[in-house]
């Protein structure tokens, strides 16, 4: 017996549609993750740049740079904001106190990238597919 003018669609037609959905339901899903990890990672950048921005007024009126968050005006420890990263100070490689400092933002949690964002005095920033 066969059915004619047969309305809708098909269980095979059905299960193709399914699979693309999914398909493109995973491939967003990851293009979400990849995204919000890259948003995420900017509320470090801006925080290393905020003490790098501290630290330059802190050379001017001291003529050193400092290794203490707190002679920064900054409750220890100090976190960026949504408290993704925690912040630290540290020298610069080969280089005395009155020329360089390094500025580290620390992931903190899976929603970040799993790298250390850095920024200098000096104008360098770490790492450069994270700055760009």
């Amino acid at each position: 017996m066969k059915r004619k003018n047969a309305k809708g669609f098909t269980l095979i037609e059905l299960m193709v549609v399914v699979a693309i959905i999914g398909v493109l339901a995973t491939m967003a899903g990851s293009y979400y993750g990849d995204y919000t990890k890259k948003t995420n990672a900017e509320y470090g950048m801006q925080k290393a740049l905020e003490v790098v921005a501290r630290q330059k007024i802190h050379f001017i009126q001291n003529r050193t740079y400092t290794l203490s968050i707190a002679a920064l005006n900054y409750s220890e420890p100090l976190y960026s904001k949504e408290n993704y990263y925690q912040m630290s100070l540290s020298l610069c490689d080969d280089l005395p106190l009155d020329e360089c400092v390094k500025v580290s933002a620390r992931p903190l949690t899976e929603r970040t990238p799993d790298t250390l964002i850095t920024a200098t005095t000096e104008g360098e920033h770490l790492p450069k597919e994270i700055w760009e």
